[in-house]
């Protein structure tokens, strides 16, 4: 696993209350933070890391099962490398202008 932040993409649950025949197929949510805990059942992101070791803040709660990508991102001086967790395949990014994944999708 990896130290540094990842952007983990995961299939959510989505309904809402007052319209409860609405569906959503595939409703793609992104977390961008550190792994707090990457256990059996859950993944833990933590999108806030306090200063001191103090631990984390906006921690995320993702079924294993609803994952859908893992990728560390490794920031260098002139550019961002989104990196497959699973597969490992680098994917520099210029930081000049938006940051984009491999398909052309904003991440931030």
């Amino acid at each position: 696993m990896t130290d540094g932040p990842v952007i983990v993409t995961y299939r959510d649950a989505f309904f809402d209350l007052d319209e409860p025949d609405t569906e959503r197929e595939d409703y793609l949510v992104m977390v961008v933070g550190w792994i707090i805990d990457d256990g059996l059942k859950f993944l833990r992101i933590g999108s806030e890391r306090l200063p001191d070791g103090d631990g984390y803040r906006a921690i995320t709660r993702v079924p294993r099962q609803c994952v859908v990508s893992l990728r560390s991102l490794q920031v260098g001086q002139s550019q961002l490398k989104v990196v497959d967790v699973a597969r490992e395949e680098p994917n520099a990014l210029s930081l000049g202008g938006d940051v984009t994944d491999r398909v052309g999708r904003a991440l931030v």
